[in-house]
């Protein structure tokens, strides 16, 4: 495990930073979470929830596995919304988000997903 980047090393147990050393170490996760959002969404859904899909992905590899247990935290689900919204136009809107006392904007470079356009940093500019 790497030591928190810059961006998060003044504050090592920030949960943004611990996300992003998440997301580092499992880029699946995101790809596998987006999948299943667009599978809701392309179903007709208009809402998705960032916790159902979390079981469901739990669910998933407990069946599909044996080994070592999968473990998928909590604390990142808040992070994984705004990130599937900001690199999915399509999925913009789809989860419902509360704000948070340090709010996160997801830097989809740094994360090493594909750049789509940005969103607007504050929520009150959100067009949707």
């Amino acid at each position: 495990m790497r030591e928190p980047s810059a961006v998060g090393a003044h504050m090592a147990h920030d949960l943004g930073a611990e996300f992003e050393l998440y997301h580092e170490e499992n880029p699946h996760i995101f790809e596998e979470l987006k999948e299943r959002a667009l599978v809701l969404k392309n179903a007709g859904r208009k809402r998705g929830s960032i916790a159902q899909l979390f079981e469901v992905l739990r669910y998933d590899h407990a069946v599909r596995t044996t080994g070592e247990e999968f473990k998928l935290g909590n604390n990142h689900r808040a992070f994984y919304a705004r990130v599937l919204m900001a690199a999915c136009p399509e999925l913009r809107g789809f989860f419902i988000i509360h704000s948070q006392e340090h709010e996160y904007e997801p830097d989809l470079v740094a994360l090493g997903i594909r750049e789509v356009p940005r969103w607007p940093k504050r929520r009150e500019q959100w067009d949707w």
